[in-house]
């Protein structure tokens, strides 16, 4: 287990710790190293065709420590990540991801037959912002589609501007045209949208036993978290 998922750095912070724990039965040993990585329009990522190509990469400004560890059943540690700025850094975002590659264990092997080590890598991303984060996102349209399994879907379409990422919960509700409250349909904890994207989109598959139809409406709202607490990006409507 890693906690926290995401690490952001503002203006004036300069140290940031990350937890690994070993919640396994058997000793682990991980390599950490960052990755460049390239958000997608649907979300998830794409691995830059070279690691240097990014130019925004937050990578060349983060030390870690320390780079490998070795962990037993039930133990953990704290990696701790530092910050050196340089003088007259461009104002934007810069992010890289921090990879915790697992390495392979050689005492486990199998006498007879064939042992298949599966080895288990996970990333977060880390953001290192120069400059005020004032992220602009808004609804450009909420598409109603039926899905292959027989449910209704939507399709959330979202604009964003500026040099700055966007984090929070986005939510869609459905409000029927005899209905006295909204009901939520779809909801998305932790959700980016990262500088490189100018729109973003995300599907909800929608509850069979609720039918979007004429003369409803679909309710967006897009809640910042942690360092945009309190932040509304999105609360707007689409009628159908």
């Amino acid at each position: 287990m890693i906690t926290p998922t995401r690490v952001a750095f503002e203006e004036r912070q300069r140290i940031e710790r990350v937890t690994i724990i070993n919640n396994g039965d058997v000793t682990k040993s991980y390599r950490l190293e960052f990755q460049e990585k390239l958000a997608l329009k649907e979300g998830g990522y794409a691995n830059f065709a070279e690691q240097k190509m990014n130019p925004m990469a937050a990578s060349h400004f983060i030390r870690i420590s320390p780079r490998q560890v070795t962990l037993g059943p039930g133990e953990r540690q704290v990696i701790k990540l530092a910050v050196r700025r340089k003088a007259n850094m461009e104002q934007g975002e810069y992010r890289s991801h921090l990879l915790f590659r697992e390495l392979p264990n050689n005492k486990g092997k199998l006498q007879e037959g064939i042992n298949i080590d599966v080895l288990m890598s996970y990333s977060i991303p880390v953001i290192l912002r120069v400059g005020d984060a004032n992220p602009q996102v808004q609804l450009e349209d909420v598409i109603v589609s039926d899905a292959k399994n027989g449910r209704q879907a939507i399709t959330v379409l979202l604009n964003r501007t500026g040099k700055y990422s966007s984090f929070g919960e986005l939510s869609a509700y459905w409000l029927g045209k005899n209905d006295v409250k909204p009901v939520r349909i779809g909801v998305l904890n932790k959700f980016a949208v990262y500088p490189e994207l100018n729109q973003r989109s995300v599907e909800f598959s929608i509850d069979p036993a609720i039918k979007l139809g004429p003369s409803g409406k679909v309710l967006i709202k897009y809640l910042g978290d942690e360092e945009y607490t309190d932040r509304t990006f999105v609360d707007d409507s689409v009628s159908l």
